[in-house]
């Protein structure tokens, strides 16, 4: 008898065990992606020395302090000069034509992140709070490089989640030291 009632009380619990059990998996499996999420970011804030750091050196020793501030301003690689960028040629000691690449690879690398922040495989937080000021800088910088690419490449969005990524921030916390772009 005593038998019969244990396996009566646990067929009666058997339901609630089960949904007891559903619950925990389900906060399990989102718990874990939240982690995933945040470990994606940070191995995109880790790597990002090492993915753009020839690019950036690269650069800054064509063009010394690029994205620092001059009088209190960023300063634009200014229309002729981007146009002279793009439009090189190969040779060893092309400046322009290692900006032009490196350029180019840097574009690449935000798009990578860009991208990752827009569909939220990297924890968007930790997204912003590295890269946001990175972001909005070099997207100014090279405003009329990338107007220049898009016009003879004639796609409007050649790092398609890099611009929507950098409009967004650029629109969120207007900066008086930083003029509202178009890229």
């Amino acid at each position: 008898m005593i038998l019969l009632d244990t396996l009566d009380t646990i067929s009666k619990l058997g339901p609630i065990v089960t949904a007891v059990t559903v619950i925990v998996g389900v906060f399990t499996l989102y718990a874990n992606h939240e982690w995933n999420r945040r470990n994606f970011a940070s191995q995109m804030i880790s790597n990002w020395n090492k993915q753009t750091k020839p690019f950036i050196d690269d650069i800054e020793k064509i063009e010394p302090r690029i994205i620092d501030f001059k009088d209190g301003k960023l300063t634009q690689i200014a229309q002729d000069y981007a146009r002279e960028i793009y439009f090189s040629k190969y040779s060893e000691d092309s400046k322009e034509w290692k900006l032009r690449t490196r350029f180019i690879h840097l574009l690449n690398e935000f798009e990578h992140i860009a991208a990752a922040y827009k569909n939220a495989v990297g924890d968007r937080k930790m997204i912003e709070e590295s890269f946001k000021d990175i972001f909005v800088k070099w997207g100014f910088v090279l405003e009329h490089f990338i107007s220049i690419y898009k016009k003879q490449r004639e796609n409007d969005e050649p790092w398609g989640p890099f611009h929507d990524l950098y409009n967004r921030w650029v629109s969120q916390k207007p900066n008086p030291l930083r003029p509202k772009t178009g890229i």
